[in-house]
């Protein structure tokens, strides 16, 4: 009888601890058309970020109306995933005058969807030299995502100060971008040596109120360097916030010249340093050439590290369980459970309090049913203190 008190004492100072825990998001319900190749933790964790696949491209998150959702950190409510076909999306909140443009600067076209129900317009240039595309929106302060995909490029511009897509009219009505520019404009090692890769500067320069995250693999794709390709590419992004996302670069870029990137990251808000439970990583091109911006790996689940963390070694799992040999997870030693049967695994470590327990002994009494059906286990030792 004793053991089956301290059992349930322990269970119920879990559940009403647990009750007084408030979740930073709402329910996110995935939608299911192959737009992603998966749900990882970092995706769930930013509640922004997914790869596209299958020709499909991202385009955040919406309410149960339809309507884009700026910032979901402060978001309580269902939201759904959006995927639209293409390689690129702009989430811009039309500005008082309504008036947005895509210029480019490559030979060859690009297809542009305004998102707005008109027309998708194909941009065509002969040259090199730019062209600007304009747009005038009906709404001034609604949000549209423009979708940037089907390049048909026939070389790219040969000079440091060149972007192959910018975004001079308005810029600070840019609030999200989603995709890969290295997946509309690849390397393209037929191109002359100087006109392999595409450039972007100053693409994104005075988007004041475009934040991060960043997509996961911006710039994936574009493996050669050319000089200037990013130079001042977020220049004075100021609202731009987080950490880079370890795959921003292609991994066979090696660009540790100044001049490849220089000022890249300039003016913007993102970290030097990486936050709790995240560890920093290498990327293809040394931070003291991205304005000492850094990038951050989560830790494996359930794992804590400290701020400022520099490797996965400073990731710590909880009491009574251990990384498992893929390096993604920690889990219970031999004798101890959270049970991930109950929760989703994204959600084991706030349920339980990660903390890896042993089972209630009592074999009559080991766990608890609710009226809709969900069990409960009953744990042997307390998962929680009393305040």
């Amino acid at each position: 009888m004793l053991r089956f008190f301290l059992c349930f004492r322990a269970l119920f100072l879990f559940v009403v601890i647990s009750c007084f825990v408030s979740p930073v998001f709402g329910v996110v319900n995935y939608i299911t058309n192959n737009c992603f190749d998966s749900i990882d933790s970092a995706c769930d964790a930013t509640r922004r970020q997914c790869e596209a696949v299958l020709g499909k491209v991202f385009t955040g998150w919406y309410d149960t109306n339809g309507d884009y959702i700026e910032n979901l950190t402060t978001y309580n409510g269902d939201a759904t995933a959006g995927c639209k076909n293409g390689k690129f999306a702009v989430v811009v909140k039309a500005p008082a005058n309504g008036k947005f443009a895509v210029k480019r600067e490559f030979t060859g076209s690009i297809d542009i969807d305004w998102g707005d129900n008109s027309a998708v317009e194909t941009s065509t240039n002969k040259d090199n030299t730019g062209k600007t595309t304009n747009h005038t929106y009906a709404t001034p302060g609604h949000v549209y995502v423009v979708v940037l995909d089907n390049v048909s490029a026939t070389n790219y511009a040969g000079y440091s100060g060149y972007a192959n897509v910018s975004f001079p009219t308005n810029p600070s009505a840019i609030l999200n971008i989603h995709g890969s520019l290295g997946a509309l404009f690849p390397t393209n090692t037929s191109f002359s040596a100087n006109n392999q890769s595409p450039r972007f500067y100053n693409a994104f320069a005075s988007a004041t109120n475009l934040v991060g995250p960043l997509p996961p693999n911006l710039f994936r794709g574009i493996t050669v360097k050319v000089s200037g390709m990013f130079a001042q590419t977020f220049n004075g992004c100021s609202s731009l916030s987080g950490y880079l996302p370890p795959t921003v670069f292609d991994s066979n870029l090696t660009t540790n010249a100044q001049s490849y990137s220089n000022n890249i990251f300039n003016g913007t808000a993102l970290v030097t340093s990486c936050p709790a439970d995240t560890y920093e990583v290498a990327t293809s091109i040394s931070k003291s050439y991205l304005n000492n911006k850094v990038a951050c790996e989560l830790c494996p689940l359930h794992a804590t590290a400290l701020a400022g963390s520099t490797s996965i070694g400073a990731c710590v799992c909880p009491t009574n369980s251990t990384l498992n040999n893929s390096q993604t997870e920690c889990v219970c030693d031999s004798g101890y459970t959270w049970d991930g049967s109950v929760c989703s695994a994204s959600g084991c470590a706030v349920m339980y309090n990660g903390v890896c327990a042993v089972d209630c002994s009592d074999a009559n009494m080991n766990v608890l049913k609710t009226a809709s059906g969900l069990t409960i286990p009953v744990w042997g030792n307390k998962l929680t203190t009393p305040a």
